[in-house]
């Protein structure tokens, strides 16, 4: 019996990366009702801010804004003010202060999503593999986080919250998919089960357990390593009784051993 290889053809990586960049696409939308901005217009930060907001030009209105932090560099609103800067900086081309912006954010809120998908895309803009890598990395880390928060008893904050979940919940999935992708196209075979268990311990609840295992036998008999490829296939027959190549390769060397012939 002939089984089909495990790689994955290019179409469904990129159907992944497309899946993700959608999801990134939607962020906007999905967050509409979490960044908020409550004030007293009582005080002079209220005031301040009531300036901002009635401010058309936006050269100035960036300038108010970072005049904004000189003036009160710790009130309530200066998690708002750090994630207003990071947009229009990035709208201004300014693409560092932009990301400095999303760092001062991510210092105050570690779990905002939001924030880190913005820097992700802005390392995206700059072409800056290395900035693309980190925040790839740690939105991803954080959408992990994000889907085990607990929900906030406010109504208006729980219906935004669950809906940060979902998206989330989302984007961890399909994170997931593209890195099993990544691990399962490593050309060199010895490499390819390196970067497979690597995946398996980074995202233990991966649903692709099964395909793994069977991945590391075939990448082990590439390797021609008899051993390796017994210890991969036993593991497999252990609670998998339908590949025929798996127990015929482990009755082959059992045979040629002259080891347990009942079970040959």
């Amino acid at each position: 019996m002939t089984y089909p290889t495990l790689h994955m053809p290019e179409a469904s990586r990129a159907f992944t990366r497309l899946i993700l960049v959608l999801l990134l696409a939607l962020v906007p939308s999905v967050f509409a009702g979490v960044k908020k901005l409550r004030v007293n217009k009582e005080t002079p930060e209220g005031q301040f801010l009531e300036l901002v907001s009635l401010e058309t030009d936006a050269q100035r209105k960036i300038d108010l804004l970072e005049q904004f932090l000189v003036l009160f560099p710790n009130s309530e609103p200066v998690g708002w003010v750090y994630s207003e800067l990071q947009d229009r900086y990035r709208r201004a081309g300014n693409l560092d202060k932009a990301v400095a912006m999303g760092e001062k954010v991510l210092a105050l809120e570690p779990d905002n999503l939001e924030t880190a998908r913005m820097n992700w895309r802005i390392a995206e803009t700059k072409g800056d593999p290395e900035l693309i890598r980190k925040w790839s990395g740690l939105t991803a880390k954080i959408a992990e986080r994000v889907v085990k928060l607990p929900l906030p008893l406010d109504p208006e904050d729980n219906k935004a919250a669950q809906e940060r979940i979902a998206y989330a919940r989302q984007f961890v999935v399909n994170t997931d998919h593209d890195d099993y992708l990544k691990a399962l196209q490593t050309k060199d075979p010895a490499q390819r089960v390196a970067a497979l268990e690597e995946f398996a311990r980074k995202s233990p609840q991966n649903p692709y357990t099964d395909q793994i295992e069977i991945a590391e036998f075939l990448a082990w008999r590439e390797t021609g390593d008899l051993e390796k490829t017994l210890a991969a296939a036993e593991k497999i027959i252990a609670h998998n009784d339908t590949r025929e190549d798996v127990i015929l390769f482990v009755a082959e060397v059992n045979y040629r051993r002259k080891k347990d012939p009942k079970r040959v």
